[in-house]
């Protein structure tokens, strides 16, 4: 049994049309850098195999679970904390070739849960925003203009053993910067359709976000925390 946490923890501040905009940069399906391109770099190091369960928390609009369930043939079973994500998500699976396999439920991503849901020797898989090892000004204002909170990888690591799970792998992300880079590229290519759907404002503030993330990211102040924890 695998279980995959995605995503950061500014939680609350997800409407639909929110989400449906993110997608412009992330890709279809996609509430994290690099989409699916990044998703295949990650999963091709897990071992997946037919028929294997996988718990997808934080699934956001479903672009893992349907990945996992039409290239490996996994079960799997998302969750997620925003109810906009799951009702996303739920009326995908009706329309996606290959999603035969996917479940959806709203529910808390907590690591109490996490330990609960994975049986004994079950692997989870957990990626998340994290303070990067030189934090600087620029990921100060980027947590001040979210009212968001981050931690770094030892304090990540430090939860994961108080809640009984083994960590085995510990690292940040290589590919998080030019991932980044890219998304704000597609974006800006799409310019024109973001702007005839949602309006200038709306593009503007995305695209000064993600102008800040990068220069965060290339400071060393955000970094994609990555994580392999056994339940003992």
């Amino acid at each position: 049994t695998w279980g995959v946490a995605c995503g950061s923890r500014e939680v609350g501040r997800y409407s639909r049309e929110s989400i449906v905009r993110s997608e412009y940069i992330y890709g279809y399906g996609f509430q994290s850098p690099g989409g699916q391109s990044a998703l295949a770099r990650l999963s091709g190091r897990l071992g997946l195999a037919p028929g294997q369960r996988v718990l997808d928390m934080g699934c956001g609009t479903g672009g893992s679970a349907f990945y996992f369930a039409s290239t490996y043939g996994c079960l799997v079973d998302g969750v997620d904390i925003e109810s906009a994500m799951i009702e996303i998500c739920k009326e995908r699976s009706d329309k996606l070739e290959g999603a035969h396999g996917c479940t959806f439920v709203q529910g808390s991503i907590a690591y109490a849960n996490f330990k609960h849901w994975l049986k004994p020797g079950g692997l989870l898989v957990l990626t998340d925003y994290g303070i990067g090892p030189t934090p600087g000004p620029r990921i100060k204002e980027y947590l001040d203009l979210n009212t968001s909170e981050m931690e770094d990888i030892e304090a990540y690591r430090s939860r994961l053993g108080r809640a009984g799970f083994a960590v085995e792998v510990a690292e940040s992300l290589e590919h998080f910067g030019p991932d980044y880079e890219k998304d704000l590229v597609d974006f800006r290519g799409n310019r024109e359709d973001f702007v005839k759907r949602f309006g200038e404002d709306f593009y503007r503030t995305l695209e000064e976000r993600w102008v800040l993330k990068c220069a965060a990211i290339r400071e060393g102040g955000l970094a994609n925390l990555h994580l392999h924890a056994r339940k003992e």
